[in-house]
This record gives structure tokens, sequence and C-alpha cells, in this order.
């Protein structure tokens, strides 16, 4: 569990002010990731997650054209690990936030003053890592696919 400060944000699309999270500029390796109705959030290391690593390497073992070092492909990682992570309340993970109402990305945040903090549970990938290799191997190809649509 990880102390996050949370900003007063309003939704560009429906105009709906809530306050989000945000952990700043200064946090390599750090990632918030945000369930799909913007109602959790959970946080992921990079350097202290195994799973990181594991997702990291069957994906290139199974999706060769992943290894390529250019940000989408940067961009489209985060998003895999992202949906691979177990779900929360229901809905999987996103690795932006999204609008608690209409589930817009399009999210103006107001970083200045934080309106409050709150206790942030690290991400779990239990679900993932519970499949066989093989069901993995299949997981990480859908993503790699459903990733060139979504970021």
């Amino acid at each position: 569990m990880t102390t996050i400060s949370f900003f007063p944000a309003q939704c560009r699309a429906c105009q709906h002010a809530f306050d989000a999270p945000h952990l700043g500029d200064f946090t390599y390796g750090e990632f918030l990731l945000t369930q799909e109705r913007g109602q959790a959030f959970a946080t992921l290391s990079a350097c202290a997650e195994p799973a990181f690593d594991h997702i990291r390497t069957e994906l290139l073992r199974t999706v060769p054209e992943s290894a390529s070092t250019d940000s989408r492909t940067g961009d489209r990682f985060l998003y895999i690990v992202a949906r691979c992570a177990s779900p929360m309340l229901g809905h999987g993970l996103l690795p932006h936030g999204v609008c608690p109402q209409c589930f817009s990305r399009s999210i103006s945040l107001d970083d200045a003053i934080p309106a409050h903090g709150a206790t942030v549970p690290a991400t779990s990938f239990a679900d993932f890592l519970g499949l066989k290799l093989a069901e993995q191997q299949a997981r990480l190809r859908q993503l790699w696919v459903e990733s060139a649509e979504r970021v």
C-alpha cells in the first residue's frame, strides 16, 4: 500500500469534476494504473514487481516485433502490463486515468495543490500468473493486437 496524492480534475468530454491520483513527475519506474471505470487505482513498481519482467520476457518470445524501442511500443507494453493485472471491482486496469462518469481519458488535472491523499494498493498479477504458460502467451498475443487499436 502506498499513499498517493489526489488532485482536482475535470473531464474534458463531460465536464465532470472529481479528484484524480497523480504520482508526480519524478517517479522513475513507478506507474499508477486505473480501473476501467475510474473507481479504483493500483500502483506498479516496474523495478520491484517480478511480473513486469516476466510479461516482458514472454511478450518478446511470443511477439518478436515487440522488441522495438520506439515510444509507441513502450506505450503498448505498458498497456499490456496493465491489462495483465488482476481486475479491481470486476473491471480490468488501464495505464492512464479515466473519468469515473463517462470513462473518457481526456482529463485536465490541476496538480498545484492536492485535494487529499489516499492509500492505494500495489497491483496484483495473481490471475495472469496463475495461467499456464501457453495461456499467458495466448493472452499476450491477444493484447498485442488489442494494444495497436487502443494506444
